[in-house]
């Protein structure tokens, strides 16, 4: 079972449309897979989640998608040269000793032209501090308003870039 993180909380955002598109492709690959999509998280889980007493849904979503699964696939808008705060924060309320381990492929998306390397940059060091193994082979999606349409993906070079991330990601 793979999951994969649509990183912002933003409504609309084009990190679902990849995540979809991820989840297809794995679909196609044959592997399981599931989307946490971070808009579902509650307003509040920094406050009442992290530093608080830990609701029974709360550690099940973290269970089920965190730390019962092996991978990640991190999709990762561009926020002010790095990535949201919602994932960052999101990552504060893992147990750490839980995800030792585990091994995450990362995507970035930006409207620039540089397809959000420094936030795959950032992502990878705290991965990296949490013991995660991070692959080799990034993704960096630059302009991605040109690559959208009818909420789908519709270059094709992106979409084959995926599929060998996802083909490098079984193996990995």
């Amino acid at each position: 079972m793979i999951t994969i993180i649509s990183g912002t909380n933003r409504t609309p955002n084009n990190s679902i449309i990849i995540a979809n598109q991820y989840a297809k492709t794995l679909d196609e690959q044959g592997i399981e897979n599931q989307i946490l999509d971070l808009r579902n998280l509650a307003p509040d889980f920094l406050f009442s989640e992290t530093y608080g007493d830990r609701t029974d849904e709360f550690e099940e979503l973290l269970t089920t998608f965190i730390y019962n699964v092996d991978k990640i696939v991190f999709v990762i808008p561009e926020y002010n040269g790095s990535f949201s705060g919602v994932l960052k924060a999101f990552i504060d309320t893992w147990e750490p000793k839980r995800v030792i381990g585990k091994k995450s492929a990362l995507v970035g998306l930006a409207a620039g032209r540089a397809g959000n390397l420094r936030g795959m940059d950032h992502m990878t060091n705290i991965l990296h501090y949490l013991q995660f193994d991070v692959l080799h082979f990034k993704i960096p999606i630059s302009k991605i308003y040109d690559y959208i349409s009818d909420g789908k993906l519709t270059d094709l070079e992106t979409v084959d870039l995926i599929k060998k991330q996802m083909s490098l990601f079984q193996n990995f």
